[in-house]
C-alpha cells in the first residue's frame, strides 16, 4: 500500500471510524474519485458542523430582565436563601412566593458550583458578589452569558444573574453536573467490530490523545481549504 492510499484509509479512520483495507487493489480513475468524494464530503461536514455550533453557541434570549414586573411575568426559578423568605424581605404583592426557592447555601457558592439549573434562572446574591461573577464569564467579545436586573429586590443587599437560553451551554453544564456527582474515573470501549468487551473498562491513554489531534488537525484543513475556497469564489465572482 502507497503512501496515499495509507493516508487515504488513514483519514477514512478518523472521520468515519473504518477504512478499506483492499484499496490498494482498486486501479484507475475509480480510486481518485472515491477520494474526490471522500474529501467534498468532509468539506461539507465541516461547513454543517460549523453552522451548526454557531447556531448552538449564539444566545437567542430576549433582552435581559430589568424590573420585578418583568421577573413576575416571566417564567424564571428565583434561587434564594432561605433567611429571606418568609419574614418580609420580599413582599408577597409582588406575586414572587410561587417563583422562590429556598436554598440553606449560600447563593454564591451554588452559583459557582452548580450553573446547570436550566435555560432561565435567577440568584439571589449580592451586588457585588454579581459583579465579579459575570466579569469572570465574558467570552473574548466581553459579552456575558449572565446580567444584573436593573431593580433590586432587597434594595442595597441583593443583586440578580440570568443566564441567557444557549442549548450548547445547557447540556456542557450538565455534563459538568454529572461529572462532579459520578465522577469520570474511565469509560468502556467497543473493540472487535463493535463487539463491547463487559468488565474490561480502558483507561485513557495516548493513543485516544492522538486520535483527537489528528481529529483536530483534519477539521482544520478542511476548514482553512474552504476558507481560501470562499475567499477564491468572492474574488474572481465580483
Amino acid at each position: 500500500m502507497g503512501v496515499t492510499d495509507y493516508f487515504f484509509n488513514y483519514l477514512l479512520q478518523i472521520l468515519f471510524n473504518s477504512s478499506m483495507p483492499n484499496l490498494d487493489k482498486i486501479t484507475g480513475y475509480v480510486k481518485y474519485l472515491l477520494m474526490l468524494w471522500v474529501f467534498c464530503m468532509s468539506v461539507n461536514n465541516t461547513q454543517f458542523n460549523s453552522l451548526l455550533t454557531s447556531m448552538l453557541v449564539s444566545s437567542r434570549s430576549k433582552e435581559p430582565i430589568k424590573t420585578i414586573e418583568e421577573l413576575s411575568k416571566s417564567n424564571f426559578r428565583i434561587y434564594v436563601h432561605e433567611y429571606f423568605v418568609g419574614r418580609g424581605y420580599i413582599p408577597n404583592s409582588l406575586g414572587l412566593d410561587q417563583k422562590l426557592i429556598r436554598i440553606d447555601e449560600q447563593p454564591e457558592n451554588m452559583l459557582y458550583s452548580n450553573v446547570t439549573i436550566g435555560n432561565q434562572y435567577a440568584f439571589v446574591v449580592r451586588i457585588d458578589a454579581a459583579k465579579f461573577f459575570i466579569n469572570s464569564h465574558r467570552n473574548k467579545d466581553g459579552q456575558s452569558q449572565y446580567a444584573i436586573m436593573k431593580e433590586s429586590l432587597i434594595p442595597g443587599i441583593d443583586g440578580y444573574t440570568l443566564q441567557k437560553n444557549s442549548p450548547l451551554v445547557n447540556q456542557f453544564n450538565k455534563c459538568l453536573l454529572l461529572i462532579k456527582q459520578h465522577g469520570l474515573i474511565n469509560f468502556q470501549s467497543s473493540s472487535n467490530y463493535g463487539k463491547a468487551k463487559p468488565n474490561q473498562p480502558e483507561n485513557l491513554n495516548i493513543k485516544h490523545l492522538l486520535s483527537l489531534v489528528g481529529l483536530y488537525l483534519v477539521g482544520n484543513c478542511f476548514a482553512f481549504l474552504v476558507f481560501i475556497a470562499e475567499v477564491l469564489w468572492k474574488k474572481y465572482k465580483t
